[in-house]
Protein backbone atom coordinates (compact mmCIF):
# COMPACT_ATOMS: atom_id res chain seq x y z
CA UNK A 1 0.00 0.00 0.00
CA UNK A 2 1.31 3.44 -0.89
CA UNK A 3 2.62 5.56 1.94
CA UNK A 4 0.57 8.57 2.97
CA UNK A 5 1.73 12.11 3.47
CA UNK A 6 0.59 14.25 6.39
CA UNK A 7 -1.26 17.52 5.99
CA UNK A 8 0.91 20.56 5.31
CA UNK A 9 -0.96 22.57 7.97
CA UNK A 10 -0.99 20.84 11.40
CA UNK A 11 -0.96 24.21 13.15
CA UNK A 12 -4.25 25.18 11.54
CA UNK A 13 -5.85 21.89 12.56
CA UNK A 14 -4.70 22.26 16.15
CA UNK A 15 -6.16 25.79 16.23
CA UNK A 16 -9.43 24.46 14.85
CA UNK A 17 -9.52 21.75 17.51
CA UNK A 18 -9.41 24.43 20.16
CA UNK A 19 -12.20 26.37 18.45
CA UNK A 20 -14.47 23.31 18.10
CA UNK A 21 -13.49 21.64 21.37
CA UNK A 22 -12.76 18.30 19.70
CA UNK A 23 -9.89 16.20 18.35
CA UNK A 24 -9.59 15.96 14.58
CA UNK A 25 -7.63 13.33 12.65
CA UNK A 26 -4.72 14.52 10.55
CA UNK A 27 -5.82 14.24 6.90
CA UNK A 28 -3.67 12.05 4.70
CA UNK A 29 -3.40 11.93 0.94
CA UNK A 30 -2.29 8.98 -1.20
CA UNK A 31 1.30 9.58 -2.29
CA UNK A 32 0.42 8.32 -5.77
CA UNK A 33 -2.07 11.17 -6.29
CA UNK A 34 -0.20 14.11 -4.78
CA UNK A 35 1.21 15.30 -8.09
CA UNK A 36 -2.23 15.28 -9.69
CA UNK A 37 -4.59 16.28 -6.91
CA UNK A 38 -2.64 19.33 -5.78
CA UNK A 39 -5.84 21.02 -4.62
CA UNK A 40 -6.48 18.59 -1.75
CA UNK A 41 -4.03 19.99 0.84
CA UNK A 42 -4.91 23.54 -0.17
CA UNK A 43 -8.64 22.88 0.27
CA UNK A 44 -7.87 21.32 3.67
CA UNK A 45 -6.23 24.60 4.71
CA UNK A 46 -9.19 26.60 3.39
CA UNK A 47 -11.65 24.39 5.26
CA UNK A 48 -9.77 24.72 8.52
CA UNK A 49 -9.75 28.50 8.23
CA UNK A 50 -13.29 29.10 7.05
CA UNK A 51 -14.73 26.98 9.88
CA UNK A 52 -13.36 29.51 12.37
CA UNK A 53 -15.72 32.19 10.98
CA UNK A 54 -19.01 30.84 12.30
CA UNK A 55 -19.38 33.64 14.85
CA UNK A 56 -17.92 36.34 12.61
CA UNK A 57 -19.62 35.83 9.27
CA UNK A 58 -19.62 39.58 8.41
CA UNK A 59 -15.80 39.44 8.48
CA UNK A 60 -15.86 36.59 5.97
CA UNK A 61 -18.18 38.60 3.72
CA UNK A 62 -15.89 41.63 4.04
CA UNK A 63 -12.98 39.49 2.87
CA UNK A 64 -14.98 38.32 -0.15
CA UNK A 65 -15.97 41.91 -0.93
CA UNK A 66 -12.32 42.88 -0.77
CA UNK A 67 -11.47 40.18 -3.31
CA UNK A 68 -14.37 41.34 -5.46
CA UNK A 69 -13.06 44.91 -5.42
CA UNK A 70 -9.69 43.59 -6.55
CA UNK A 71 -11.35 42.19 -9.65
CA UNK A 72 -11.78 38.60 -8.51
CA UNK A 73 -14.77 36.67 -9.87
CA UNK A 74 -16.72 36.39 -6.62
CA UNK A 75 -20.43 35.48 -6.74
CA UNK A 76 -22.95 38.25 -5.85
CA UNK A 77 -22.88 39.39 -2.21
CA UNK A 78 -26.20 41.22 -1.97
CA UNK A 79 -29.26 39.99 -0.10
CA UNK A 80 -32.94 40.72 -0.74
CA UNK A 81 -35.72 41.34 1.78
CA UNK A 82 -39.42 40.45 1.63
CA UNK A 83 -40.19 43.75 -0.12
CA UNK A 84 -37.82 42.84 -2.94
CA UNK A 85 -35.28 45.48 -1.89
CA UNK A 86 -31.56 44.84 -2.17
CA UNK A 87 -29.92 44.81 1.26
CA UNK A 88 -26.39 44.00 2.53
CA UNK A 89 -25.60 40.32 2.95
CA UNK A 90 -24.78 39.54 6.59
CA UNK A 91 -24.68 35.74 6.65
CA UNK A 92 -22.52 33.09 5.03
CA UNK A 93 -21.65 29.41 5.37
CA UNK A 94 -18.60 27.26 4.51
CA UNK A 95 -20.18 25.60 1.47
CA UNK A 96 -21.20 28.91 -0.10
CA UNK A 97 -17.71 30.23 0.61
CA UNK A 98 -16.25 27.38 -1.47
CA UNK A 99 -18.84 27.93 -4.20
CA UNK A 100 -17.30 31.33 -5.02
CA UNK A 101 -14.37 29.55 -6.67
CA UNK A 102 -15.83 26.06 -7.21
CA UNK A 103 -18.16 27.19 -9.98
CA UNK A 104 -18.07 27.98 -13.69
CA UNK A 105 -15.19 30.47 -13.85
CA UNK A 106 -11.81 30.04 -15.55
CA UNK A 107 -8.94 28.25 -13.83
CA UNK A 108 -6.93 31.48 -14.05
CA UNK A 109 -9.64 33.27 -12.07
CA UNK A 110 -9.78 30.43 -9.56
CA UNK A 111 -6.02 30.53 -9.03
CA UNK A 112 -6.14 34.31 -8.54
CA UNK A 113 -8.63 33.82 -5.70
CA UNK A 114 -6.46 31.05 -4.23
CA UNK A 115 -3.40 33.32 -4.32
CA UNK A 116 -5.26 36.08 -2.47
CA UNK A 117 -6.60 33.69 0.17
CA UNK A 118 -3.17 32.14 0.66
CA UNK A 119 -1.72 35.59 1.25
CA UNK A 120 -4.57 36.82 3.48
CA UNK A 121 -4.68 33.70 5.67
CA UNK A 122 -0.95 32.86 5.40
CA UNK A 123 -1.71 29.32 4.27
CA UNK A 124 1.07 26.74 4.27
CA UNK A 125 -0.08 24.70 1.27
CA UNK A 126 1.02 25.68 -2.24
CA UNK A 127 -1.49 27.12 -4.69
CA UNK A 128 -3.08 24.22 -6.63
CA UNK A 129 -1.92 23.53 -10.17
CA UNK A 130 -5.03 21.48 -10.94
CA UNK A 131 -8.62 20.98 -9.82
CA UNK A 132 -9.09 17.47 -11.15
CA UNK A 133 -12.14 15.78 -9.71
CA UNK A 134 -13.60 18.96 -8.21
CA UNK A 135 -17.31 19.33 -9.12
CA UNK A 136 -18.49 22.84 -9.90
CA UNK A 137 -21.64 24.60 -8.75
CA UNK A 138 -24.05 26.18 -11.19
CA UNK A 139 -23.24 29.90 -11.52
CA UNK A 140 -26.93 30.76 -11.13
CA UNK A 141 -27.30 28.57 -8.04
CA UNK A 142 -23.97 29.00 -6.29
CA UNK A 143 -25.34 29.95 -2.86
CA UNK A 144 -26.36 27.19 -0.47
CA UNK A 145 -29.03 29.41 1.08
CA UNK A 146 -31.79 31.70 -0.16
CA UNK A 147 -32.42 35.41 0.02
CA UNK A 148 -33.58 36.70 3.40
CA UNK A 149 -37.12 36.89 1.97
CA UNK A 150 -37.25 33.09 1.67
CA UNK A 151 -34.66 32.07 4.26
CA UNK A 152 -35.70 29.97 7.24
CA UNK A 153 -34.35 31.21 10.60
CA UNK A 154 -32.29 28.04 11.14
CA UNK A 155 -30.92 27.63 7.61
CA UNK A 156 -27.49 29.13 8.17
CA UNK A 157 -26.95 27.32 11.48
CA UNK A 158 -27.98 24.04 9.82
CA UNK A 159 -25.27 24.51 7.19
CA UNK A 160 -22.61 25.36 9.78
CA UNK A 161 -23.63 22.40 11.96
CA UNK A 162 -23.20 19.84 9.22
CA UNK A 163 -20.03 21.49 7.84
CA UNK A 164 -18.33 21.05 11.21
CA UNK A 165 -19.40 17.40 11.26
CA UNK A 166 -18.20 16.84 7.69
CA UNK A 167 -14.63 17.65 8.73
CA UNK A 168 -14.74 14.70 11.13
CA UNK A 169 -15.99 12.19 8.55
CA UNK A 170 -19.22 10.37 7.56
CA UNK A 171 -19.74 8.68 10.93
CA UNK A 172 -19.80 12.08 12.68
CA UNK A 173 -22.82 13.30 10.71
CA UNK A 174 -26.06 12.98 12.66
CA UNK A 175 -29.45 12.17 11.23
CA UNK A 176 -30.73 15.51 12.54
CA UNK A 177 -27.98 17.49 10.82
CA UNK A 178 -28.50 15.56 7.57
CA UNK A 179 -32.25 16.16 7.65
CA UNK A 180 -31.94 19.84 8.55
CA UNK A 181 -29.42 20.54 5.80
CA UNK A 182 -31.59 18.90 3.15
CA UNK A 183 -34.49 21.07 4.27
CA UNK A 184 -32.56 24.27 3.47
CA UNK A 185 -33.94 25.95 0.37
CA UNK A 186 -31.33 25.89 -2.42
CA UNK A 187 -29.91 22.59 -1.15
CA UNK A 188 -30.53 19.16 -2.64
CA UNK A 189 -28.67 15.89 -2.23
CA UNK A 190 -26.34 16.42 -5.20
CA UNK A 191 -25.44 19.93 -4.10
CA UNK A 192 -25.03 19.04 -0.43
CA UNK A 193 -22.70 16.10 -1.10
CA UNK A 194 -20.75 18.28 -3.52
CA UNK A 195 -20.16 20.62 -0.58
CA UNK A 196 -19.13 17.68 1.59
CA UNK A 197 -16.52 16.75 -1.03
CA UNK A 198 -15.09 20.27 -1.18
CA UNK A 199 -14.53 20.31 2.58
CA UNK A 200 -13.34 16.72 3.02
CA UNK A 201 -12.60 14.99 -0.32
CA UNK A 202 -10.87 11.98 1.21
CA UNK A 203 -14.04 11.01 3.11
CA UNK A 204 -16.97 11.98 0.85
CA UNK A 205 -18.19 11.72 -2.72
CA UNK A 206 -20.41 14.17 -4.60
CA UNK A 207 -23.56 12.44 -5.81
CA UNK A 208 -24.06 14.49 -8.93
CA UNK A 209 -25.34 12.92 -12.12
CA UNK A 210 -21.86 12.04 -13.43
CA UNK A 211 -20.78 10.25 -10.26
CA UNK A 212 -24.09 8.42 -9.82
CA UNK A 213 -23.95 7.14 -13.38
CA UNK A 214 -20.30 6.14 -13.08
CA UNK A 215 -20.92 4.22 -9.84
CA UNK A 216 -23.92 2.40 -11.26
CA UNK A 217 -21.94 1.37 -14.33
CA UNK A 218 -19.28 0.01 -11.98
CA UNK A 219 -21.87 -2.07 -10.12
CA UNK A 220 -22.21 0.14 -7.03
CA UNK A 221 -25.77 0.43 -5.72
CA UNK A 222 -26.95 4.06 -5.70
CA UNK A 223 -30.38 4.30 -4.02
CA UNK A 224 -32.71 7.13 -5.07
CA UNK A 225 -33.65 8.74 -2.76
CA UNK A 226 -30.75 7.89 -0.44
CA UNK A 227 -30.61 7.94 3.35
CA UNK A 228 -27.61 8.93 5.44
CA UNK A 229 -26.97 5.29 6.32
CA UNK A 230 -27.12 4.29 2.66
CA UNK A 231 -24.75 7.12 1.75
CA UNK A 232 -22.19 5.85 4.27
CA UNK A 233 -22.49 2.36 2.79
CA UNK A 234 -22.09 3.72 -0.72
CA UNK A 235 -18.82 5.44 0.22
CA UNK A 236 -17.41 2.16 1.51
CA UNK A 237 -18.67 0.15 -1.46
CA UNK A 238 -17.24 2.65 -3.97
CA UNK A 239 -13.75 2.42 -2.47
CA UNK A 240 -13.82 -1.38 -2.25
CA UNK A 241 -15.26 -2.06 -5.68
CA UNK A 242 -13.16 0.48 -7.61
CA UNK A 243 -9.98 0.31 -5.53
CA UNK A 244 -9.44 4.05 -5.81
CA UNK A 245 -9.49 7.11 -3.57
CA UNK A 246 -12.66 9.17 -3.59
CA UNK A 247 -11.00 12.11 -5.41
CA UNK A 248 -9.86 9.68 -8.11
CA UNK A 249 -13.39 8.30 -8.40
CA UNK A 250 -14.82 11.81 -8.77
CA UNK A 251 -12.22 12.66 -11.42
CA UNK A 252 -12.78 9.43 -13.36
CA UNK A 253 -16.54 9.91 -13.21
CA UNK A 254 -16.20 13.32 -14.84
CA UNK A 255 -13.73 12.05 -17.44
CA UNK A 256 -15.98 9.13 -18.38
CA UNK A 257 -19.28 10.97 -18.20
CA UNK A 258 -21.38 10.73 -21.34
CA UNK A 259 -22.06 13.88 -23.31
CA UNK A 260 -24.59 15.82 -21.18
CA UNK A 261 -28.12 15.19 -22.32
CA UNK A 262 -31.28 17.00 -21.29
CA UNK A 263 -33.31 15.36 -18.57
CA UNK A 264 -37.07 15.01 -18.64
CA UNK A 265 -39.44 15.84 -15.82
CA UNK A 266 -43.16 15.83 -15.12
CA UNK A 267 -44.95 17.77 -12.39
CA UNK A 268 -48.54 17.57 -11.19
CA UNK A 269 -50.96 20.47 -10.97
CA UNK A 270 -53.23 19.37 -8.14
CA UNK A 271 -52.39 20.57 -4.61
CA UNK A 272 -54.16 19.81 -1.35
CA UNK A 273 -55.90 23.21 -1.76
CA UNK A 274 -57.02 22.50 -5.33
CA UNK A 275 -55.76 22.66 -8.89
CA UNK A 276 -53.19 25.23 -10.06
CA UNK A 277 -53.52 24.20 -13.69
CA UNK A 278 -55.02 27.49 -14.89
CA UNK A 279 -52.14 29.49 -13.38
CA UNK A 280 -49.54 27.07 -14.73
CA UNK A 281 -50.91 27.27 -18.27
CA UNK A 282 -51.36 31.05 -18.21
CA UNK A 283 -47.80 31.64 -17.05
CA UNK A 284 -46.23 28.67 -18.87
CA UNK A 285 -44.67 27.80 -15.55
CA UNK A 286 -44.72 25.22 -12.77
CA UNK A 287 -44.00 25.31 -9.05
CA UNK A 288 -44.79 23.19 -6.02
CA UNK A 289 -46.44 24.13 -2.75
CA UNK A 290 -44.30 22.33 -0.19
CA UNK A 291 -42.54 24.20 2.62
CA UNK A 292 -39.03 23.44 3.89
CA UNK A 293 -40.56 22.46 7.23
CA UNK A 294 -42.66 19.70 5.63
CA UNK A 295 -41.36 16.33 6.82
CA UNK A 296 -43.38 14.20 4.39
CA UNK A 297 -41.16 11.91 2.27
CA UNK A 298 -42.89 13.25 -0.87
CA UNK A 299 -42.02 16.83 0.13
CA UNK A 300 -38.36 16.01 0.80
CA UNK A 301 -38.12 14.07 -2.46
CA UNK A 302 -39.72 16.94 -4.39
CA UNK A 303 -37.18 19.45 -3.04
CA UNK A 304 -34.30 17.11 -3.93
CA UNK A 305 -35.54 16.53 -7.47
CA UNK A 306 -36.33 20.21 -8.04
CA UNK A 307 -32.73 21.09 -7.17
CA UNK A 308 -31.54 18.92 -10.07
CA UNK A 309 -33.65 20.55 -12.80
CA UNK A 310 -31.55 22.67 -15.14
CA UNK A 311 -32.31 25.09 -17.98
CA UNK A 312 -32.38 23.04 -21.18
CA UNK A 313 -34.19 20.11 -19.58
CA UNK A 314 -37.74 19.29 -20.66
CA UNK A 315 -40.81 19.53 -18.47
CA UNK A 316 -44.42 18.34 -18.71
CA UNK A 317 -47.39 19.37 -16.60
CA UNK A 318 -49.39 16.25 -15.89
CA UNK A 319 -52.62 15.28 -14.21
CA UNK A 320 -55.39 12.71 -14.07
CA UNK A 321 -57.36 12.13 -17.24
CA UNK A 322 -59.70 9.59 -15.68
CA UNK A 323 -59.35 6.26 -13.90
CA UNK A 324 -55.71 5.18 -14.26
CA UNK A 325 -55.27 7.66 -17.11
CA UNK A 326 -52.47 10.18 -17.54
CA UNK A 327 -53.22 13.53 -19.12
CA UNK A 328 -50.45 15.90 -20.23
CA UNK A 329 -51.47 19.55 -20.50
CA UNK A 330 -48.21 21.23 -21.48
CA UNK A 331 -44.70 20.22 -22.48
CA UNK A 332 -41.64 22.27 -23.33
CA UNK A 333 -38.04 23.16 -22.63
CA UNK A 334 -37.08 24.61 -19.24
CA UNK A 335 -36.03 28.23 -19.72
CA UNK A 336 -35.18 29.26 -16.16
CA UNK A 337 -35.23 27.73 -12.69
CA UNK A 338 -35.76 30.07 -9.74
CA UNK A 339 -34.60 28.34 -6.57
CA UNK A 340 -36.04 31.02 -4.29
CA UNK A 341 -39.62 30.84 -5.55
CA UNK A 342 -39.34 27.19 -6.66
CA UNK A 343 -40.66 28.26 -10.06
CA UNK A 344 -39.82 26.81 -13.47
CA UNK A 345 -40.49 28.83 -16.61
CA UNK A 346 -41.26 26.66 -19.64
CA UNK A 347 -40.85 27.44 -23.32
CA UNK A 348 -43.94 25.47 -24.28
CA UNK A 349 -44.04 23.52 -27.50
CA UNK A 350 -46.45 24.63 -30.20
CA UNK A 351 -47.18 21.06 -31.25
CA UNK A 352 -50.33 19.48 -29.82
CA UNK A 353 -49.59 17.90 -26.46
CA UNK A 354 -50.67 14.32 -25.69
CA UNK A 355 -54.04 13.91 -24.08
CA UNK A 356 -55.55 11.03 -22.08
CA UNK A 357 -53.68 7.76 -22.16
CA UNK A 358 -54.48 4.51 -20.37
CA UNK A 359 -51.35 2.46 -19.69
CA UNK A 360 -51.12 -1.29 -20.03
CA UNK A 361 -52.33 -3.12 -16.95
CA UNK A 362 -49.81 -3.54 -14.14
CA UNK A 363 -47.38 -0.88 -15.33
CA UNK A 364 -47.71 1.56 -12.44
CA UNK A 365 -49.59 4.70 -11.49
CA UNK A 366 -49.17 8.37 -12.38
CA UNK A 367 -49.13 9.71 -8.81
CA UNK A 368 -46.42 11.99 -7.41
CA UNK A 369 -45.71 15.72 -7.31
CA UNK A 370 -42.51 15.69 -9.38
CA UNK A 371 -41.02 12.79 -11.29
CA UNK A 372 -38.06 12.33 -13.58
CA UNK A 373 -38.99 10.57 -16.82
CA UNK A 374 -36.26 8.28 -18.15
CA UNK A 375 -38.11 5.64 -20.15
CA UNK A 376 -37.46 6.25 -23.89
CA UNK A 377 -40.99 5.19 -24.80
CA UNK A 378 -42.60 7.66 -22.42
CA UNK A 379 -40.22 10.44 -23.50
CA UNK A 380 -41.04 9.79 -27.16
CA UNK A 381 -44.77 9.96 -26.49
CA UNK A 382 -44.78 12.82 -23.99
CA UNK A 383 -42.11 15.15 -25.35
CA UNK A 384 -41.48 14.19 -28.97
CA UNK A 385 -45.12 13.88 -30.05
CA UNK A 386 -44.78 10.27 -31.25
CA UNK A 387 -48.02 8.36 -31.52
CA UNK A 388 -48.86 6.67 -28.26
CA UNK A 389 -50.11 3.52 -30.00
CA UNK A 390 -46.52 2.57 -30.73
CA UNK A 391 -45.78 2.46 -27.03
CA UNK A 392 -49.08 1.49 -25.43
CA UNK A 393 -48.09 -2.12 -24.80
CA UNK A 394 -44.48 -1.45 -23.92
CA UNK A 395 -43.49 -3.43 -20.79
CA UNK A 396 -41.47 -0.40 -19.69
CA UNK A 397 -44.48 1.91 -19.74
CA UNK A 398 -45.11 3.60 -16.46
CA UNK A 399 -42.11 2.28 -14.55
CA UNK A 400 -40.93 5.79 -13.69
CA UNK A 401 -44.30 6.63 -12.20
CA UNK A 402 -44.44 3.96 -9.51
Amino acid sequence: MAQSQRSHSPGVLRYLEEELGTTLPDPSYPATTLQTFTWIPFFADLTAHVLTYRDRQPELIDLLKQLQQQGRKIAPLNDQNAAGQTIPLLVHDPFTFFSHFCRGITFANQRAIFADLKSEWKLDSPIPTDLKGVPLANNQKAWFFSYESHRHPNDIDSLWDIAEQVLQGPDAITEEAWRNALHVRQVGLAKLTMGFFWLNPEAFLPLDQSVRGYLRRAGVTVPDPITLSQYRTLLQDARQRLGKSLPEISHDAFQNAPVPQPRYWAGGHYWSTGSRLKEFLQESAWWHGYQESDALPEAIQTFERFAEIQPGDYFAIKGWGGTNDLRVYLTGKVETVDEDTKRILIDSQELPVPQNIKPARGTGSWSGTLREVTDPAIIAWMFQQKTYRTYLKSPLWGILWQ
